[in-house]
């Protein structure tokens, strides 16, 4: 694979999504064990509070308005304060901003503080949040969040560890390009073709194709396995993560087709978008992967000689360290990126070859 560009991700909610926090001032204590479960799940979110004073400013409609914009759902913790006769203008503030919420398609959950079960109709009677699926259980709340696949920056099994790990932990974007060759796609439509009567010309392969590919990596290490010296020893709790799956939400890993002409026996020139954490003391070990539903039509052997045809012959450790996988759902084709590589004892462990891509920190 071609590496087009290897990139920091400056807003990291934009790709993985947030939760907006949004409560009054005074019941910040009241919401403070849910929001520390939401952090402990590794959620990233934002918080907007409350108050008379608050709300007068003058920077304060266009802050909120972004902070919306920003996420993916909106999450209101709901207490009888907000409807105190003091407190209509806070009121039709949030009443609006709600407005706003659902103009821009954005979840909107009630978390009830204070309010018991046979109190919500009575309150929430002829107000703009009456629609809105509402709950007083902190666990049933964590459960609606993981729906919404808000990706989980959860690397470590320590939660300790990983709250303060995570703030060391930036992202990248790989671009690659890969081709398709005619001969790849002639191929998988003569293979197709004994299958069913579905499929009427290769195009229509390379788009259920496209629609089935999914890529992303395992990350095993943040550095490599070479001791620590002794500047980082203070660190070396935060070097060995959970061996895990990135990114959670393959959403946004989806490829392009940026080219298709034939030129060369080219069927067609692929873009992908592999996201990737990277410690920033450490660096990562990682290796890449391009997948389809383990229920596809397509085989292991297609994705194998894609790739083969993208890799160099005389690039030996790329062409012998490609391992495929029944993994998550997924026939999974591990591969390496042209970037440094090294050896890794956690990956031989897990069965995914010798190597892993080593991308330094920045």
């Amino acid at each position: 694979m071609y590496i087009v560009s290897k990139e920091r991700i400056e807003d990291v909610h934009k790709i993985f999504g947030q939760v907006l926090i949004s409560y009054l001032s005074e019941d910040q204590e009241k919401v403070f064990e849910i929001i520390e479960k939401i952090k402990d799940k590794g959620v990233n979110y934002s918080i907007l509070e409350k108050n008379g004073f608050e709300c007068s400013r003058n920077s304060y409609a266009e802050k909120a308005l972004n902070m919306i914009n920003n996420s993916k759902c909106c999450i209101l913790f709901i207490s009888k304060s907000l409807f105190l006769k003091n407190m209509s203008a806070v009121r039709n503030i949030l009443w609006y901003e709600i407005g706003y919420m659902v103009s821009k398609r954005k979840k909107v959950l009630l978390f009830f503080l204070d309010i018991e079960t046979s109190e919500i109709n009575q309150l929430l009677y002829k107000t703009p949040i009456r629609q809105f699926q509402g709950t007083n259980d902190a666990e049933q709340l964590l459960s609606i969040i993981d729906k919404q696949k808000i990706s989980q920056k959860t690397f470590y099994e320590d939660k300790e560890v990983n709250r303060y790990a995570i703030k060391r932990i930036s992202y990248i974007n790989v671009v690659t390009l890969f081709n398709i060759y005619e001969s790849n796609i002639k191929a998988i439509y003569e293979d197709l073709k004994k299958l069913s009567d579905e499929f009427e010309n290769e195009r229509q392969v390379l788009d259920l194709f496209l629609e089935e590919l999914e890529c992303g990596c395992t990350v095993f290490k943040f550095g490599t396995d070479k001791p620590l010296n002794m500047q980082s020893k203070p660190y070396e709790n935060e070097i060995n993560p959970i061996v895990i799956d990135f990114p959670v939400d393959y959403y946004h890993n989806r490829p392009v087709v940026v080219e298709s002409d034939k030129t060369d026996n080219v069927y067609a020139t692929i873009k992908t978008e592999f996201i990737i954490p990277l410690h920033d003391l450490f660096g990562v070990s990682v290796k890449p992967f391009i997948a389809v539903k383990d229920s596809s039509v397509f085989k292991m052997q297609h994705l194998i000689e894609i790739l083969k045809n993208n890799i160099k012959s005389e690039d030996i450790v790329k062409s012998k360290d490609m391992v495929s996988v029944t993994l998550s759902g997924q026939k999974r084709l591990y591969f390496l990126f042209d970037l440094d590589t090294v050896k890794l004892e956690k990956c031989k462990q897990n069965g995914l070859g010798e190597y892993t891509n080593y991308i330094w920190p920045r």
